[in-house]
C-alpha cells in the first residue's frame, strides 16, 4: 500500500488559506504566532514549528485548486 500524502497536502492547503486570510505583516496581533495561537493550535493540535512547515509547504499543482468532479446533466444546454 503506497503513501501518497493527500491528507498532508489537504491540511497544508487549509492552513495556508487560514494564514492568508488573517496574516498582516508588521502587526503583532496578526503575526504567524498569533494566528497559530488563535486559530491553528486548538483546531489541528500542532506545535508552532509544525505550523510553520505547513505554511511553507509547496503544494502540487493538482492539489493547489480544488476541482469539482460532479457531472452536470445540462452541460450541452449552456
Amino acid at each position: 500500500m503506497a503513501y501518497n500524502r493527500k491528507g498532508y497536502y489537504r491540511r497544508a492547503r487549509i492552513i495556508q488559506e487560514i494564514t492568508r486570510k488573517h496574516y498582516e505583516p508588521e502587526r503583532q496581533d496578526r503575526c504567524y504566532a498569533a494566528i497559530w495561537r488563535k486559530h491553528i493550535r486548538d483546531t489541528f493540535g500542532m506545535c508552532y514549528n509544525t505550523y510553520m512547515k505547513y505554511v511553507k509547504a509547496e503544494l502540487p499543482q493538482e492539489m493547489a485548486a480544488p476541482t469539482h468532479k460532479q457531472l452536470d446533466l445540462f452541460d450541452e444546454l449552456k
